[in-house]
């Protein structure tokens, strides 16, 4: 790879502001260029390959396609700048980038690996890309719930317009129990949830409808195969799971 445009990629905006005694210290001769119009193009690129990604491995692995509001919830953790610095500090970007502080802020890490990504489009190709980004990024999906990243706003509308696109009856919902009937200082209502006279899932809550939103977010887990025991991926995970 050309290490002139690695220079390009580990030079933070930050660094023009180094006078010529920083840079003799640093034994950096000049600075022609920083990576900010790489970062710009490696952040859309990164998006684009993860939304890529995340579908392809949810219709691969549970068969069902995420809808557009989770999947946007899974890239915005994915590409958050938390996520992406710390990466990008396991790869040990933070002794490769030249900014005026060290050490490095987040943000200037997650710059840095943004501009990386682009460096590898241009000398490596599209292909070392998505190896690259699923490696290093899709992969820090492992041990987190997806249902924590992904909160979903109406979990009973979302599970009746799974089950309608499946030809099954909407959602039914049952009472299991209710504490308060016998006079329990701590509410809990118990709910199942049927289709077709089949058992879907269960829920739990303080109201009925916090019980009955429980058990539509259990219905959908099953869907997605991510109950809190299942993490959205394991760490088995071969590539040919999210590249084709």
């Amino acid at each position: 790879m050309n290490i002139a445009f690695l220079r390009s990629a580990f030079a933070d905006s930050s660094c023009l502001d180094l006078s010529s005694e920083e840079l003799m210290l640093r034994k950096i001769k000049s600075i022609h260029e920083n990576n900010t119009e790489l970062y710009e193009k490696g952040r859309l690129l990164m998006l684009q390959v993860l939304r890529r990604q995340v579908s392809l491995f949810f219709e691969k692995n549970s068969k069902e396609s995420l809808p557009e509001e989770a999947t946007t919830c899974i890239i915005e953790h994915l590409m958050s700048v938390p996520v992406v610095s710390k990466v990008a500090r396991n790869l040990g970007l933070d002794d490769m980038v030249i900014a005026s502080a060290y050490p490095c802020s987040d943000l200037v890490l997650f710059k840095a690996f943004c501009a990386l990504v682009q460096t590898i489009a241009q000398q490596r190709g599209a292909k070392c890309v998505e190896l690259f980004v699923s490696h290093f990024i899709f992969t820090q999906l492992i041990e987190l719930d997806l249902f924590k990243i992904w909160a979903p706003a109406d979990p009973t509308l979302l599970l009746n317009d799974w089950l309608q696109h499946n030809n099954r009856a909407p959602a039914e919902f049952r009472l299991l129990y209710n504490s308060s009937a016998l006079e329990n200082p701590v509410p809990v209502i118990s709910i199942a949830l049927f289709s077709d006279g089949l058992f879907l899932s269960s829920g739990q809550g303080r109201s009925l409808d916090d019980a009955k939103k429980d058990a539509a977010v259990n219905g959908l887990r099953s869907f997605y195969r991510s109950w809190e025991f299942e993490k959205p991926i394991s760490e088995t995970l071969k590539v040919t799971d999210v590249n084709d």
